[in-house]
């Protein structure tokens, strides 16, 4: 006699279920800004035959219509159209955002007191010139300027050049500030994933929660939260640049991105509003 399975236990039936959660932003932001349900789909059947894919060479096994079709539920037919090109993937960080975060961090472009130097647009070092040049010769400095300027990164009087920022945050453009939400989260989620894939050998993915709070409280905590990632961002630039400069030499072939992030609102929006504790603290997910 078949016994019944218990589909609650399934990790299928749970991400089912608690997935959705995970893609109301999203949707919240595609309905903003016009974005429809089938134009979703489409760009979701694409996402879901390339990962698919993946999956299948990463186990050495043909990424066949068939087997593509097993994984996805996508019909063979399908697939066939859509063609068998890989989807690239995340840009790594822009030559700009590189340029923006050595001018930022790099002793040499910092005075006494650890303030980004006024740098002359060419000439010697400090420059911004060889700053550009330090990061890439394949882009003429001016190229990288003129991108910094656009985004507001940077002002220029004549041929003296300051920053306008204390961090890659660009302040005007939507594809570029979508560009930065993407990687950030589509890394945040993939630590998550790989720790509930490979529970033995857990990804840093942790947080904080608290709830019942007056929004004085919020500021105060979102003040401290500032704080707590300015000292962070030097210390990981500071050190991920020493290593960049020894390991890229050596063909090192892995990238890293470390982040944090703060969110609120009221308790009567959130999923979250039956917690009973004041604040608890996000174990990794092992």
């Amino acid at each position: 006699m078949l016994e019944s399975v218990n589909l609650q236990a399934m990790p299928a039936q749970a991400l089912m279920q608690q997935g959705a959660e995970l893609l109301r932003p999203l949707v919240r932001l595609m309905l903003a800004n016009g974005v429809t349900y089938p134009q979703l789909a489409h760009v979701l059947k694409d996402v879901f035959i390339d990962e698919a894919r993946r999956e299948l060479l990463t186990q050495g096994r043909k990424d066949t219509d068939s087997a593509l079709t097993l994984l996805t539920g996508v019909h063979r037919k399908e697939i066939k159209q859509r063609g068998q090109a890989l989807q690239p993937s995340l840009p790594d960080l822009s030559l700009a955002s590189q340029v923006f975060t050595r001018w930022l961090t790099d002793p040499q472009y910092r005075d006494l007191s650890g303030a980004p130097l006024a740098l002359q647009r060419t000439g010697d070092a400090p420059s911004f010139d060889t700053l550009a040049r330090s990061i890439s010769k394949d882009l003429h400095p001016r190229t990288i300027l003129d991108e910094l300027l656009r985004l507001g990164l940077v002002q220029q009087q004549d041929e003296l050049l300051t920053l306008n920022g204390s961090a890659f945050v660009p302040q005007s453009g939507f594809a570029e500030r979508l560009s930065m939400l993407v990687a950030n989260v589509a890394d945040h989620l993939g630590a998550g994933a790989h720790n509930l894939m490979q529970p033995t050998a857990p990804m840093l993915e942790q947080a904080v929660f608290a709830d019942h709070l007056h929004p004085a409280s919020v500021e105060l905590l979102l003040q401290r939260a500032r704080d707590l990632w300015q000292q962070d961002f030097q210390s990981m630039v500071d050190e991920a640049t020493r290593l960049c400069a020894s390991d890229e030499p050596r063909g090192g072939r892995q990238r890293v991105r470390y982040g944090v992030y703060f969110f609120t609102q009221p308790m009567n929006d959130s999923a979250d509003a039956g917690w009973a504790p004041a604040a608890t603290e996000g174990k990794e997910s092992a």
